[in-house]
Parts: structure tokens; sequence; C-alpha cells
């Protein structure tokens, strides 16, 4: 954007016989403009557009708020005595203030700005207390604002031992945590109340405020290799892969134990199975199949002798072996499954079967690793419709394979298998195809699902279908695999599915870089030019630079971080900089926050846009932005300024903190230009 000397240069040119008029407005101050799209009725908002950015940087200049409040025992309520009170706005703590009737009052605070406020006691009497807050909005000298009454508290010490149940030896290794803080900022970590262990005695110890509520916590992985080390805890709770003890519980125990899950190994298993008729007869013939992530493909052998048939398996929770469907003479048994599971007592498995005269569920014992199986499959009436009887569960990389078992053979043509990738943005402009039914002037917006080409394979006599991606699928993308009309090819009918679906979501691999993190006022021009000079039916934007709201845009790349935090320290516009504090929360123990989904596709400022129904409701949408059309996660700065150019600096600086899935930290400061 401009600067003022240059606006003003070029509000005479444009306007050469309204001197005298905006001479009038100059000195009488901003006035309302219709909204005529002529170059007088642009300069005349560009001119009001200065006023008030005169207005408000001496509203700034003159603005400060005291925040003041009272700081009370939180056993007794009573207030406190000898009071020291740091204040931390940005990167730079105030000087310390003392106070001795409890009550305190700081001023000539920034409006607007997030703050750090510790509360200590200058005698000792009670544990710090750190307090997040933001101070109000004021446009006014020495604005009061209270916060709500802070409770302190004496600091009480916890002791106690913890022992591995397994081994009955000593833990070591844990750092428990706790936290008393009041509101929400990123520091929270410098503040923490952390534990000791003295091996001497094999004891962990830790001090925090006595009649504050909380809790202490440990991280369960001691060794940093992505693996919980301890399943069960004899106090508190697990959450993930932490132990939660909260601090009145502390008083109850001065041991405590952990115990390591079991590990499970895979059990080598020999399934000896007889398939028997209605008149106990073997039926022989049968094609059968083991197909999980142990077992690839595992098909069985026919014992002659034993008429059995025969798989080498591995199982380590449970398996599932499907059967084709087969017709013997006037007999015509539907496709089925048995699975065989583990259980807690070492050589026993739980088997349950699908469209069986045997018992549905039972339990067996193997016979030095061989288990014997004994199954009568159901004739039915070939005319039974069609049904899925399994789908293959958690579809994994590289392959993203979905496997469907049928209860009778299918053929299958392409056009009724789908693999798609979920709701897409569509961009249909006016000047794309005479064909598309868009006008020129206008572009259309529609959320779509994108078609993906699949390999498609029929198995298992036919039962079992096969579908893969035939292309590498994007990270960070919902997918979804459906089939259409199957062919029943045993009854010879077509049969709508439909309901048969499988959806997933591809995992984000690629690194969070730093440098890719945006920050664009999407106003429709960048560096003194317009980013789409005209429409799509070819008529020039007449649009002017104007200030406006930058937007923090991030790249969807931030689903792949665990943890994400930006401190705003200064804000410089039109090259004079001030100190202004916000904090942002973007990613929080892997879950990005309530931050925008948007899109960003730019357009002249005079194209209309038109939307798909389902479209306006699914996303945000920027169209003024230099940057990509793609996704992007954004947030709103709240300030209200120019693009950056060679003649005015318009930036942002931030520090930043984040953590990957892997638990590495990077922290840094950066500063960004308004695009």
């Amino acid at each position: 954007m401009l600067g003022k000397t240059a606006h003003t240069n070029k509000l005479a040119g444009w306007v050469k016989g309204a001197t005298l008029i905006i001479a009038a407005l100059l000195f009488v101050g901003c006035v309302d403009v219709e909204e005529d799209n002529s170059e007088v009725s642009a300069a005349l908002k560009e001119q009001n557009q200065i006023l008030r950015e005169q207005q408000n940087q001496s509203t700034q200049e003159t603005a400060s708020v005291t925040l003041y409040g009272r700081v009370l025992d939180a056993a007794s309520e009573q207030l406190v005595n000898d009071l020291s009170i740091r204040i931390k706005l940005g990167p730079d703590w105030q000087e310390a203030l003392t106070f001795n009737n409890g009550e305190f009052r700081i001023p000539d605070l920034l409006p607007s700005s997030d703050f750090e406020m510790v509360i200590s006691s200058t005698s000792g009497a009670f544990m710090d207390r750190l307090v997040y807050g933001s101070t109000q909005y004021s446009t006014v000298a020495n604005s009061f604002q209270e916060i709500s009454p802070v409770l302190v508290s004496p600091e009480k010490t916890y002791q106690f031992s913890v022992i591995n149940t397994e081994s009955n030896e000593l833990v070591s290794g844990l750092e428990f945590r706790g936290h008393s803080y009041i509101g929400n900022g990123y520091s929270f970590e410098d503040y923490a109340h952390v534990s000791n262990y003295d091996a001497t005695q094999g004891l962990y110890s830790i001090s925090l405020p006595e009649h504050i509520w909380g809790s202490i916590s440990a991280d369960l992985d001691i060794n940093g290799d992505s693996v919980t080390d301890f399943d069960e805890v004899s106090h508190g709770y697990r959450s993930s892969n932490r132990w939660v003890i909260s601090n009145s519980e502390l008083e109850s125990f001065t041991q405590a134990t952990l115990t390591p899950p079991e590990i499970e190994t895979p059990v080598d298993i020999t399934i000896r199975l007889s398939v028997l008729d209605g008149s106990a007869l073997p039926l022989e013939g049968l094609e059968m199949l083991i197909d999980d992530r142990l077992n690839n493909g595992v098909s069985p052998t026919y014992d002659a002798t034993t008429k059995q048939y025969v798989f080498n398996a591995s199982i380590d929770n449970y398996l599932q072996i499907l059967i084709s469907a087969k017709e013997f003479e006037e007999d015509y048994y539907r496709s089925s499954t048995i699975r065989i599971s583990l259980t807690d007592t070492s050589g026993q498995y739980s088997v349950s079967t699908d469209y069986g005269n045997s018992s549905n569920y039972y339990q067996v014992t193997d016979d030095d690793g061989d288990i014997n199986l004994v199954y009568a499959p159901q004739a039915q009436s070939p005319s039974t419709s069609l049904k899925l009887v399994y789908g293959l569960e958690n579809i994994e990389s590289p392959n993203y394979e979905a496997k469907f078992f049928y209860s009778s053979p299918i053929s299958v043509t392409e056009e009724n298998i789908t693999l798609v990738k979920k709701d897409q943005l569509s961009v249909t402009k006016g000047d794309d195809s005479p064909s598309d039914y868009v006008l020129p002037g206008t572009t259309y917006l529609e959320i779509a699902d994108a078609p993906v080409s699949t390999d498609i394979n029929v198995l298992l006599g036919d039962t079992l279908l096969s579908i893969s991606p035939s292309v590498a699928l994007e990270e960070g993308h919902t997918y979804r695999y459906s089939v259409g009309e199957l062919t029943d090819t045993y009854n010879d009918l077509d049969v709508n599915i439909n309901n048969d679906y499988m959806q997933f979501e591809t995992p984000v691999v690629s690194p969070f870089n730093i440098n890719e993190v945006r920050l664009d006022n999407n106003n429709y021009w960048t560096n003194n030019a317009r980013i789409v000079a005209l429409n799509s039916a070819g008529v020039p934007s007449s649009q002017a630079q104007y200030s406006s709201t930058p937007q923090l845009f991030f790249p969807p790349s931030i689903k792949g971080l665990q943890n994400f935090t930006m401190s705003q320290r200064v804000v410089t516009k039109n090259g004079v900089s001030e100190t202004k504090f916000r904090s942002y929360n973007i990613v929080e123990e892997g879950e990005v926050k309530t931050y925008n989904k948007n899109y960003t596709v730019s357009l002249a400022n005079n194209e209309d846009i038109e939307f798909d129904y389902c479209c306006y409701y699914s996303f945000d949408y920027s169209y003024g932005t230099s940057l990509p059309d793609t996704l992007w996660y954004k947030s709103s700065t709240n300030e209200y300024m120019n693009d950056n150019t060679a003649s005015s600096s318009n930036s942002i600086t931030f520090d930043f903190a984040y953590e990957t899935k892997t638990g590495e930290v990077v922290t840094g400061s950066l500063t960004l230009p308004v695009l």
C-alpha cells in the first residue's frame, strides 16, 4: 500500500477539479461515500481511511489501562499482605510493584494486549501464582479494569516412591509436573511445579500450593521411544501416555505402583478345520483365506486322510477365516466366516462363526499348538439376497486396500466402484469454457468429491472384492470407497448395494515449515499492484488500495504437529512500530484448534461469485489474497493494516514455539510482512 504522502499526491492527480472539495473534507474529517465505483469515490474512500488512521494513531498514543484486583488466601479467603507483582507485556518484564493490604493497582498498561502477571510473597508466605489475561480495549487514558480475586496458598511438599510390579524394583526417570496458573497462555511450563528424585532414598518429592485444586502428571514413556512403558497405575489414572494424580490424592499414599503392559507377541498356530454338511459328511473343494496384517493371503492345504483344511497362521489378537460360497449337488452354501481370538488364558481361544449350524460362540483349547475346529455351514436358498459378510478394517498405508467379502459370487464393472477424495473445492470461472453454463464475469464455487482411479480384483471364488488406488494418495485428506451395483452371478441378478463403503484418512507426513506461514490482508492488492486486474469478462477492476485486517494463513502441515503457539510482539504500521501483545494457540495435543479452514481463490474485486449450497456452508473463503489457490487454516490478527511495500513498512513480529509428533521442540521469532 502507499504511504500517506503518496496517497495525497495520487488523490490530487485523480481529482483535478475537486481540490477545494477535498481541502474542505480534510478540514472537517471523514464523509460518507456511496459505492459507485468511480475514481472520485475511490479517492474519497482512501482519504477517509487516512484520516481514520491518523485519529486511531493519536488515540493509541494516549490510551492506557489500569489493572486492579485482590489477592486472597485460598483457605481463609482473607486478604494477604506483602504482595510483590511483576507483569510482562510481550518480551519485557516491568519493574516489580509491592502492595501491603492484599489489593493491587497497576497503571499505564497498553490496551488490547496480552499479559503475564506473577504474584509473589515478599515474606515467602505463599507460592508464586501466574495469571494470564488481556487488557481491555480503551480509547482513553487510565481506564480501569478489574480482574477476579486471585487465590494463593502456602507451599506443601509431598513425597512418595514408585514400584514396578513386574520386577518389584523402584521406578526412576519419571518427572512429575503440576500447574497452578490462571487463564490461557503458552509459557506456563516455565512456571511448572517440577518433582525431584532422591536416588539414595528412592523418593520423588514435589512442592505444590496446599489449598489450590489441581493435579500432577508424568510421561509414562520414560525412554522416549514413543511406546508407553506402563499400562496400569495404582493411584490416579492414565490419560493417553500420561499418569495423572490429583493434589488431594497425594495426601493418601507414600508408595505407588506401575504395571508394565503385556507384550503381545504373535503366536504361531496350526488350525485344522473340518467342514461338514447337514449329514455330517465332509465338504471338500471349498476356497478359504486368512488375509490380515500378519497373514497376507494364507490359504489352507487339504489333508485327505483327516478330511481337514489345514492353516499355518499367526495371531496376536484375532484372525478371520473367510470361506467362499459353494454349491454341492442340491445344497448351496453361502459365504461365511470363522473368527478366532486370543483369551487371557494361554492356549485357549474363543471362536465365533457366521452362517453355521454349529454354536455361534464357544471356546477351544489347543492340542500342542494345533486348534481343531468343526464347522457346519448352513445350506440356504440360492435366491437369498446378496449381502456383505465381512469388510476389511483399518485401511493402512502404503496400499490403502479395501476388501469386501460377499455372501455369493459376484461380478463388477468399473463404473460401479468408486474411490473419491472428499470435499474438494471446484472453481469454474466465466472464461474457463463456453460450454460450462457459467457466464463471463461470474465464478461458480462448488464442494465436490474428486474421483481417484482404482485397481479392482475379485478373489476367493469371486466372493472377495479387492479395491486399491492406482495412483498415490495425497496426505492429510479423507477418502471414501463405495460399491454401487454388483451382479450376483449365481442367481444372475443385478443388486444395488450402495450402502457398502469404507472411509479413511491419509496421515500428514510432510514436515511443517514455519516459513510457509503467511500474513495477508485480503485487499486484492500486493506490492502496489492489483493481484487480478480483470474479471472473467475482461472488465478491469477499479478497486483502490485500502487497509484491511491481516489474516494468518497456516499450511495444512500443521495437522502433523503436536503443539504450536505464536505470540505477537511488535506491529509495524506505515513504518511506525508499536508493542502489542497477543497469543495464538494453534495446535494443542495434536488437535488443530478453532481456526477456520479457508480456501483462497484469487479473483478480481468486480467478479460475481455464486455458490453451490453446501459449498457456502462448508468452508471459509478469501478472494483477494496473493496466496496460491488452495486450502489453509486461517486466524485473524484483529489489526487493521496496509500492504507492506518498499516505501511503507507494514508487518507483525511473532515469537513461536512448536512441537512435532516425535517430541522435537522448535522455537524462534519471525517477522511477517502484510501481503
